[in-house]
C-alpha cells in the first residue's frame, strides 16, 4: 500500500500490473489475516485505483482490454470527484439516509453496507452517470482516494478511518468471564467510537438489546467517554470491569484496538492478538489460547513445588 499512489503515476505496463497483482494479494490477506474488523473496504478500493488505471492507460484487462470497447472506463476529473464526494458526505449525514440506515439494520435480508452503495449510485446519477456507465463508474468513484490521495480528507470512510494493523460478541465475553474470572484478569478497555454520529453515522440497532438505533457523538472529554462506557455497560450488561482510554488515547496508541480487538497479556508481553474472521471474531480461539497459558502457568507452578 506504500507504493501504490507512485504506482499509479506511473505510465510503464509493467508497473500498473505489478501494482494490481500487489493489490489483489493485499486483499486476500485483509480477507483472512491481519487487518483490523472490516478495514477490507480500503483494499477492495486499492484494487479497484490499479484495474482503473491500469484499464484507461494500458488496456490491462476485463471489458476494456484487446480491440476497444463501446463503453471505454469512464474518468473524472478531479473537480468533479471533489464534487462528488461533498455530496455523498451530505446525503451519509442526511435524515433521510441515517433513516434508511437504521431501517435497513433492523432487518435480516439487508444492511448499511447495501444503503452506502445506492447513496453512492445516487451520486452518480445526480452528476450524469448513464445507466450503461453505472458499474465502471462506480469502481472510479471508489478508488478516486486512492488514485488522488489529496481527496482522502474528503471522503468519510478515509477521514474518519482509524484502524491499522496491528457487537454480539458481548454475551459471548461475559461468559468467558463468569467462567475464568477467578483464574484471569478479564477487563474491557472503551476507547474512540468507531460510527460517532458527528463523525461516521450509519445508524446502527442491529445489536443493541432495545434494538433502537446508536447516536452518540464523540467524546471530547474525558467525562463524556466515562458517561459513553457507562452507558454501554449498562445498557449492553458488560459484566467484566470497564476501563476507560483516556481522551489523548495512550491504549490505542500503544495497541491500535480499533474498532475492536481481543488481546492475552501475560508475562509482561502480549501472548495473543485476536484476528479478525469475516469481520468478527472468535472467542473460542481467545479461550483455547487463555487455557492453554493457565495450564502452561499450572504445569510450571507444580514444577517449581517438586523441585
Amino acid at each position: 500500500m506504500d507504493d501504490l499512489e507512485a504506482a499509479l503515476a506511473s505510465d510503464d505496463p509493467e508497473v500498473l500490473r505489478a501494482a494490481l497483482k500487489a493489490a489483489q494479494a493485499a486483499l486476500r490477506q485483509a480477507r483472512v489475516a491481519d487487518q483490523q474488523t472490516c478495514r477490507v473496504d480500503e483494499f477492495v478500493g486499492a484494487q479497484q485505483a490499479v484495474e482503473a488505471a491500469a484499464a484507461s492507460r494500458v488496456g490491462g484487462g476485463g471489458s476494456g482490454s484487446g480491440g476497444g470497447s463501446s463503453n471505454p472506463p469512464l474518468m473524472f476529473s478531479l473537480e468533479q470527484l471533489q464534487a462528488m464526494l461533498r455530496r455523498e458526505d451530505e446525503l451519509r449525514l442526511s435524515a433521510e439516509v441515517q433513516e434508511a440506515y437504521a431501517a435497513a439494520e433492523l432487518r435480516e435480508d439487508t444492511d448499511w453496507m447495501e444503503v452506502t452503495e445506492g447513496l453512492q449510485r445516487r451520486v452518480l446519477r445526480e452528476f450524469g452517470v448513464p445507466p450503461h456507465q453505472e458499474e465502471t463508474a462506480l469502481r472510479h468513484f471508489r478508488a478516486a482516494p486512492h488514485m488522488h490521495p489529496e481527496l482522502k480528507p474528503l471522503a468519510i470512510y478515509h477521514r474518519h478511518q482509524r484502524s491499522r494493523q496491528g457487537p454480539g460478541l458481548v454475551g459471548a465475553f461475559n461468559s468467558l468471564f463468569a467462567e475464568l474470572q477467578d483464574q484471569a484478569d478479564i477487563r474491557g478497555v472503551y476507547i474512540t467510537e468507531a460510527h460517532a454520529q458527528d463523525e461516521w453515522p450509519i445508524t446502527s440497532a442491529r445489536y443493541t438489546p432495545d434494538r433502537k438505533p446508536v447516536i452518540l457523538n464523540q467524546p471530547r472529554t474525558v467525562e463524556e467517554r466515562f458517561a459513553a462506557a457507562a452507558h454501554f455497560v449498562q445498557q449492553f450488561g458488560f459484566q467484566p470491569p470497564m476501563l476507560v482510554d483516556p481522551i489523548d488515547n495512550p491504549f490505542d496508541a500503544a495497541f491500535a484496538p480499533w474498532p475492536l480487538r481481543f488481546y492475552i497479556l501475560h508475562r509482561g508481553r502480549i501472548a495473543y492478538k485476536a484476528q479478525p474472521r469475516e469481520c468478527s471474531y472468535s472467542l473460542a480461539e481467545l479461550r483455547e489460547r487463555l487455557l492453554q497459558l493457565l495450564e502452561e502457568e499450572e504445569a510450571a507452578d507444580g514444577a517449581a513445588s517438586v523441585l
